[in-house]
């Protein structure tokens, strides 16, 4: 504060500030446009997740519904080269490629999937994808959907590795080997 002497004694002068504090016209010209290059960048990476999620409908009706032993719960579907993935949010189901149906680690794959789908990591990762969606200008944004993507597999295998653990005849060595 600012003093001024009134009769001999420091007194504070009143200080003259505005009570709002505006940006100056040049900056204020520049709202309209960036906030249209933000609605413009959101609406793009609503478009792409949309193109995605069409083509993936497109595979999916290819794809063929077998009975696998030991799938209870959720569709298995087959496909000729697609999986071993869960795919969908609203309807999920494991895909898993044809070579892997005579494949001894074929249980490995299952529990794993199964564990994605115990976890709800579909909505996880769809979630992470919208945020993105809001912030599609910033770095960090697409940089922590990588990490929740690699975060949800560390975690899904940290659970398959310790449930593994107690059921008798499980090969913990081979599942290291599956990753």
């Amino acid at each position: 504060l600012r003093r001024a002497v009134i009769d001999g004694g420091a007194m504070p002068a009143p200080v003259r500030r505005s009570a709002r504090w505006t940006a100056p016209a040049a900056l204020a010209r520049w709202d309209r446009p960036l906030a249209a290059a933000w609605v413009a960048g959101s609406a793009l990476t609503l478009a792409w997740l949309a193109i995605g999620a069409r083509r993936l409908a497109t595979r999916r009706r290819r794809w063929t519904a077998l009975p696998v032993h030991g799938s209870h719960g959720p569709h298995v579907l087959t496909s000729a080269d697609d999986g071993p993935a869960v795919v969908g949010v609203l309807r999920p189901a494991v895909v898993l490629p044809r070579w892997l149906l005579d494949d001894a680690r074929l249980p490995l794959v299952l529990a794993h999937e199964r564990a994605h789908l115990a976890a709800r990591d579909p909505w996880v990762l769809l979630c992470g994808a919208l945020a993105v969606a809001a912030l599609p200008w910033h770095p960090a944004a697409w940089w922590m959907l990588r990490r929740l993507r690699v975060a949800v597999e560390v975690d899904c295998d940290r659970r398959v590795l310790a449930a593994a653990r107690v059921v008798p005849g499980c090969d913990l060595r081979r599942y290291g080997a599956l990753l």
